[in-house]
């Protein structure tokens, strides 16, 4: 099973368990933001996962429905999870 697939499928109650942290970044401009998941939760509820937020959200800069999820599993910015954001780069 594939990194991505596994971060699809992850609840949004298991990120705040593990001490994660999420961001989303558009694939059509590269816009990144960084999400309060307790926020994802009073609207999705705990056992949301994280593509069905994906599937819901809509990109502020170019109005595409193209993001994809970024785990932050450490301290520093580029500590993500499949990869890095390509806005930092």
């Amino acid at each position: 099973m594939s990194v991505v697939k596994l971060i699809e499928e992850m609840t949004l109650r298991s990120i705040i368990e593990q001490g994660h942290g999420l961001s989303f970044e558009c694939d059509n401009c590269w816009r990144l933001v960084a999400v309060d998941v307790l926020d994802l939760i009073g609207r999705f509820g705990a056992d949301a996962t994280v593509g069905d937020v994906r599937r819901k959200l809509v990109c502020r800069r170019c109005n595409k429905r193209r993001a994809r999820a970024l785990v932050r599993t450490g301290n520093r910015k580029d500590e993500c999870m499949p990869t890095r954001s390509r806005a930092g780069r």
